[in-house]
C-alpha cells in the first residue's frame, strides 16, 4: 500500500461511499444553496461515510493528492495548499495529519487514535490496514524508533504501552471496546481491542520506575513486517502492588465520561484505572489477584498496568491505572519481573 499510494499522483476518493462496493455518482439535490461568509468549515468532511472505514485513512495518508467525490461537491486537495472544507493540524500546521519528515511519535499517536475509531470487515485486518503508514513512518524517521512491536514502536514504548480506551460518544466509533474472537494481537498492543483509545502524551519531565527487558512481535510473514503477527510478549521488571477483591479492593461507579473509574479499599482510594474493556472490569468482582506494574512517573502521578495471571506463569493486561506519588501504593510496591502477552 505504501508503494502503491506513496507513489500515485493522484487519487480518486469516494468520500461518500460506506464501502468499496458503493458507487459515488449520485447526485443529491439541495432544495436551497446555503449562503455562508466561512467556506473553510462550510464543509463537514469528517462526516463522510469514508472516515468510518479503516482501510481508507493510509489510502487517504499517503497520497500527496487527492480528488474527493464528497456528498454535495467535488474538492481537490494535496498535501502543500488548503481547499474549503478542511481544517490544518494543530500540530504541523499542515492540512491533515500528514506523514512529513518532522514525523515524530506523536504523529504516529495521533494517525493510531484516528484509526481506532474507524470500522474493519474483517477483524484481522487491524495491523495490516496501518501496515503501509507503519512503512512509511519508519521510512521517514530513519528507524530511529527501533523496531515495530504490534502497532508500537520499539523507542519510548514504555510511555507507548499506557494507551487506553477512549469511552467517548462518535458516530464513527463502537459503542464499546472489545476484544475480538481471534486472537491477532497481544493484549499490551492497542490492537488487541476494538473501539477508540487514546494514547499516552509525551511527557517532557518524565522517569520510568520499570526496565524493559525484552519485547518481541514475530510477524506472520517476513515480506510483511508491518502486518499481522503470530505472537509477541514483553518482559518488564519494575515496582508492582498486588491486590485483589477478598482485600476489599471495589470499583466505583464511572466518574467521567472518559471511562476513569476510582478503585478503592476499604474508605481510602487506591488508584484511578481505566479497564481496556467492560469484560476487563469484572475481574474486580473475581477472586484472583491484580497486579498494579509501575511504568512511568510524570505530571506528579505514578502511572502503569493493571495484569492478571494467564497461563504458563505469563500476564495479560486489563486495563490502565494512575495513583498520585504520595499514594499509599508507593508504600506497599515491590520489584518484579512480569511476562505479558
Amino acid at each position: 500500500m505504501n508503494s502503491i499510494y506513496g507513489n500515485a499522483f493522484l487519487a480518486l476518493i469516494a468520500a461518500n461511499s460506506s464501502d468499496c462496493k458503493d458507487g459515488f455518482f449520485q447526485r443529491s439535490v439541495l432544495d436551497e444553496a446555503p449562503e455562508t461568509d466561512n467556506t473553510r468549515d462550510s464543509f463537514p468532511y469528517e462526516e463522510e461515510p469514508i472516515n468510518s472505514r479503516a482501510w481508507a485513512l493510509q489510502e487517504w495518508e499517503l497520497c500527496p493528492r487527492r480528488l474527493v467525490f464528497a456528498s454535495y461537491r467535488l474538492i481537490y486537495t494535496c498535501d502543500e495548499h488548503l481547499r474549503p472544507g478542511f481544517k490544518r493540524d494543530p500540530f504541523t500546521g499542515r492540512c491533515r495529519t500528514q506523514l512529513a519528515p518532522e514525523a515524530n511519535l506523536h504523529t504516529w499517536g495521533t494517525l493510531v487514535e484516528k484509526y481506532s475509531v474507524r470500522k474493519l470487515e474483517n477483524p484481522d485486518d487491524k495491523l495490516t490496514a496501518l501496515a503501509g503508514l507503519a512503512k512509511r513512518f519508519a521510512s521517514l524517521t530513519e528507524g530511529n524508533y527501533g523496531r515495530y512491536l504490534a502497532g508500537l514502536w520499539e523507542e519510548d514504548l514504555l510511555r507507548q504501552l499506557l494507551w487506553r480506551q477512549w469511552n467517548t460518544v462518535d458516530f464513527r466509533a463502537p459503542v464499546a471496546s472489545k476484544r475480538p474472537e481471534t486472537w491477532r494481537a497481544p493484549s499490551w498492543s492497542w490492537a488487541s481491542i476494538d473501539g477508540p483509545i487514546s494514547c499516552m502524551p509525551l511527557a517532557p519531565e518524565k522517569c520510568s520506575p520499570s526496565i524493559l527487558v525484552s519485547a518481541e512481535a514475530t510477524p506472520t510473514s517476513d515480506v510483511s513486517p508491518y502486518g499481522r503477527i503470530a505472537s509477541g510478549a514483553i518482559t518488564i521488571r519494575g515496582p508492582c502492588v498486588v491486590s485483589c477483591a477478598s482485600k476489599g479492593l471495589r470499583a466505583d461507579l464511572i466518574t467521567d465520561s472518559t471511562g476513569w473509574t476510582k478503585l478503592r479499599r476499604g474508605k481510602k482510594e487506591f488508584a484511578t484505572v481505566a479497564f481496556d474493556t467492560k469484560e476487563d472490569g469484572e475481574v474486580c468482582d473475581s477472586p484472583g489477584k491484580l497486579h498494579f506494574l509501575g511504568i512511568l512517573n510524570a505530571t506528579s502521578k505514578t502511572w502503569g498496568l493493571i495484569l492478571i495471571t494467564a497461563d504458563d506463569a505469563k500476564f495479560r493486561r486489563v486495563g490502565v491505572f494512575f495513583t498520585d506519588d504520595n499514594s499509599e501504593w508507593l508504600q506497599e510496591e515491590s520489584v518484579s519481573i512480569y511476562t505479558i502477552i
